[in-house]
This record gives C-alpha cells, sequence and structure tokens, in this order.
C-alpha cells in the first residue's frame, strides 16, 4: 500500500511521530487528525468531525465486503467495488464538507490514495460507494443541534461554577448538551449522580488534593505528575485515536477490521462529548480556582481559602463536573477494551511534550493517567475525574454493543 505523499507529511510534520500508516483507514486517521490540528478544531466538534468521518469509511467499506452492520444503511454495492477507494473517497467526501478551507490539501491526500489502485470500474464503483457514504452521513448529522448558541452565565453562591481567569470567558458550548448522540438513546442516559457536597468529607479531601498537586507553584507535584499533566493536555480525541492506531499496526488489523475499529471509537468518543456536557451543565460545579480562592465561603472549616492559588494550566471555560477528559478517555478505553482485550503495549507521544514519549502496557493503564493529569494541572477535582471515567466506561460499552456488529459468517453443507 503507498504511503501518504511527502508533500503531505511537510504540510504535517507532526505526522513524523505517529507510529507507520497500515492501510487506507489508518491513513485517512492520520489526515482526519492532522486536519483538526490545522484548523484548531475544539474538542467537542472535534470529536463529531472524526466520527462523520469514520462512520462514513465504516459504511463504505461495509457495504461492499458486508464483513460488519453499517451505522446507517448499506450503500449499492458489486462484488468489484474497490474497498479501498470507497473508504479513500468516504473520508476525504466527509472532511472536505466539514473543513472546506481544508479542501485542497484533503484533495492532494486522496489523489495520492487512489494512484495506488489501479484504474477501472472496480475503482470507481469504490469511489462512488465512498462517496454516498459520505453524503449519507453528513446529511443524518445536519441538524444535530452542533450549531446551536446558548448562554449559560453560571451563577455566585458557592459551589456554582462561574468564568474562571485569566479570559473570565463565557461558558463553552453549553448547547452541546443538546446535540443528538450518535449512539446512545438520550444524552442523560448515563448521567452520573451529583458531584459532592461542600461540606462532605469527599469534598474536603479532593479540594486539598488539588490545593496541593495542581498549584503552578506546587512543591508536591513530582517531576513526572507535571510531565504527565503536560503530556496528557491535548485533546483526549487526538491522543486515543493515536493509541488505537498504534495498537492496530501492531495487531495488523485487516481494512474491514480498522474500518469497524475507528468507527466504533469515534462514535464513543463523540458521544462521551455530549454525556459529559450533559452533565456539566446540569450541575453547574465551580472549578478548583474558584473554589481555592474563595474556600472561606463554603461553610467547611477544612477547605482553607487561598486568595493567590493558581494552577499549573490556565482552566477551560465550563463546569468541573464531570471531567471530558476523563469521560472521553475512559470511553475510548472501553472501546478498545473490548475489540481487543486489555492488554497492549504501546507508546505515545504528545503534540505538548515533543520529543518526549510514554509506554503503557494496557489501555485502563493509560485512561487512569489520563484522568489523573487533570488534578496534575489544577483544573478538575478527583471527583470529577471518578465521574467522568464511570459515564465514560458506560458510553464505550454501549456504543461497542449496538452499533457495527460483526455479521455471522453462513455455513454451507
Amino acid at each position: 500500500m503507498k504511503r501518504l505523499s511527502l508533500a503531505f507529511v511537510v504540510a504535517f510534520p507532526l505526522l513524523l511521530a505517529q507510529p507507520a500508516a497500515a492501510d487506507v483507514v489508518t491513513d485517512w486517521n492520520v489526515v482526519a487528525l492532522n486536519t483538526l490540528r490545522a484548523v484548531n478544531a475544539g474538542a467537542n466538534p472535534g470529536a463529531r468531525a472524526l466520527a462523520i468521518v469514520h462512520l462514513s469509511v465504516s459504511d463504505a467499506v461495509a457495504s461492499i465486503d458486508r464483513k460488519h452492520e453499517t451505522y446507517l444503511r448499506r450503500q449499492p454495492a458489486s462484488k468489484r467495488a474497490d474497498p479501498e477507494a470507497a473508504a479513500a473517497a468516504a473520508a476525504a467526501s466527509a472532511l472536505s464538507a466539514l473543513f472546506p478551507s481544508q479542501a485542497s490539501t484533503i484533495s492532494t491526500a486522496l489523489a495520492d490514495t487512489l494512484s495506488s489502485i489501479p484504474d477501472g470500474p472496480g475503482k470507481t464503483e469504490g469511489i462512488a460507494v465512498g462517496n454516498a457514504a459520505a453524503a449519507a452521513l453528513l446529511a443524518d448529522r445536519a441538524n444535530d443541534g452542533s450549531a446551536g448558541s446558548l448562554a449559560y452565565p453560571g451563577g455566585d453562591a458557592p459551589g456554582q461554577w462561574r468564568p474562571t481567569p485569566p479570559a473570565n470567558a463565557a461558558a463553552a458550548q453549553p448547547f452541546w448538551a443538546d446535540v443528538t448522540p450518535f449512539v446512545l438513546a438520550k444524552r442523560d442516559q448515563f448521567r452520573p449522580g451529583p458531584p459532592p457536597q461542600l461540606k462532605s468529607l469527599l469534598y474536603t479531601l479532593v479540594y486539598n488534593e488539588v490545593k496541593r498537586l495542581g498549584a503552578a507553584d506546587s512543591e508536591e507535584r513530582s517531576a513526572e505528575q507535571t510531565e504527565i499533566a503536560h503530556f496528557w493536555r491535548p485533546a483526549s480525541t487526538l491522543q486515543w485515536n493515536d493509541i488505537a492506531r498504534a495498537v492496530a499496526l501492531d495487531r495488523k488489523l485487516t481494512l474491514d477490521q480498522n474500518a469497524r475499529l475507528f468507527g466504533l471509537l469515534n462514535a464513543a468518543i463523540a458521544d462521551s462529548r455530549v454525556a459529559a456536557w450533559d452533565a456539566k451543565y446540569t450541575y453547574g460545579f465551580w472549578r478548583p480556582i474558584t473554589a481555592i480562592t474563595l474556600g472561606d465561603t463554603d461553610d467547611n472549616p477544612f477547605t482553607e481559602a487561598d486568595p493567590d492559588f493558581q494552577p499549573l494550566f490556565d482552566t477551560p471555560n465550563h463546569p468541573d463536573y464531570p471531567s471530558g477528559h476523563s469521560t472521553t478517555g475512559a470511553a475510548a478505553a472501553e472501546v478498545l477494551r473490548r475489540f481487543f482485550g486489555d492488554r497492549a503495549t504501546f507508546t505515545l507521544t504528545s503534540d505538548q511534550l515533543p520529543g518526549v514519549t510514554r509506554s503503557y502496557r494496557s489501555f485502563t493503564e493509560a485512561q487512569k493517567e489520563n484522568g489523573r493529569s487533570r488534578i496534575y494541572g489544577g483544573i478538575h477535582f478527583s471527583s470529577a475525574d471518578w465521574a467522568g471515567q464511570a459515564t465514560g466506561t458506560k458510553v464505550g460499552a454501549y456504543t461497542f454493543k449496538h452499533i457495527l456488529k460483526q455479521r455471522k459468517r453462513r455455513h454451507h453443507p
């Protein structure tokens, strides 16, 4: 299989730090991730886009080889249709529609992929199948609520979220709680219980923990914990796709297996964002920077205020509970556990720390470190991490169970 062109690698040098591409599906996963980087797509829109792209690819491939169920419907296809051409066309068509400013680069990458596939009716039909699969996904998501607008001022009572320094920006995308899920029956299907009460022992513990470990000038956070915070700082969507691609290469997955894997993975990631945002804006819980600087207002004698507290990272402009990062990491890890089993050895890089690698022996190990990083960064309480991981695990399990099921082979006498 021909790899991505030199021109594309030069355009996106981060590709050099990624595992070698295995097939058309993983090639186009790299193209999609670098497209998100190029446009600086936010975590929520980026997750939605990747789900559309990879469900389009999955439907295109399954329409031809019929080895797993389609997400929407099977496109008309004969046995001669080329599944590689279909996968590439589906990804390129979806990406170009979602990010028209990148259409030229995407077109170049598509031409590079198609140049390795012999011309003929199979190639032509495969392209048509891919384009049709992408068109169906795009039409299905045209009015899913992702273009909404909604204000969320928060409140000034103890425990309530309010804009956080240094930007004091308005709440980010509260309307994402109303986005139609890809797989979940409803947005609040796995909504966690409420955050800890301000007078509780649990709140006291998580408050003092993040105050100690998450401060910019913390003397208790170790050098490795600081590295973990920075290493996992990029959007979970990017890093969990990198993990999936590395393991898919190691396990030598076939085209249809990768089409199914990345469809499942990114549908679960997208729905984890909806589930997290539903809970965030249901509970509207304050962030550590607010809680700690106003610790004398919570009526808890064991949460001493520090008016000068500054977290290691600037606090994102949305409520604490649950952690979206943890929710997404757990959803992704659960899909990967169900697909591969938990034991997997892989090494990961990070956009945030070029040249630094971290290695893991299981998806669970990476999941826990991913969530824990937000406490070291000073931007989440551990209670938000725990709730996010519990919710995300349920989202991942539900997604794996309900879509893209493998078709049973018929045995002929």
